[in-house]
């Protein structure tokens, strides 16, 4: 649980330097996007998704910090699914920014091991 709210933290923290507030998308909003039969909002959740995702990779690559392990195998699409999972999963948390919760499913999916 300890580990979890740090993590949280963190991507709290990640979010907040990486986004700006009035451009700023709720858990709720890209519930929504993510949700959507329209393929129009379907990609506007891809690429959500996967701008935090590449974001979030060079912000820690600068940091020399290593939060998120992708597998070299994970498909976009697989980490799409991951995010509308955490989303669907987690009603409580979807009025939190939408980096953060992103970040957060990713983590949660997708942990460092053995101090990498």
């Amino acid at each position: 649980m300890v580990y979890i709210e740090k993590q949280f933290v963190l991507a709290a923290v990640l979010a907040t330097s990486l986004s700006n507030p009035a451009q700023a998308m709720t858990g709720n909003q890209l519930h929504q996007k993510c949700s959507h039969n329209d393929s129009f909002y379907q990609a506007q959740c891809f690429n959500y998704v996967m701008g935090v995702v590449d974001a979030a990779t060079e912000v820690f690559y600068s940091l020399s910090q290593q939060h998120l392990c992708l597998p070299e195998t994970a498909t976009a699409g697989q980490i799409e699914s991951v995010v509308k999972k955490y989303l669907q999963e987690h009603p409580e948390h979807r009025h939190l920014n939408g980096a953060v919760l992103t970040f957060t499913a990713l983590i949660l999916a997708f942990p460092c091991k053995g101090g990498q």
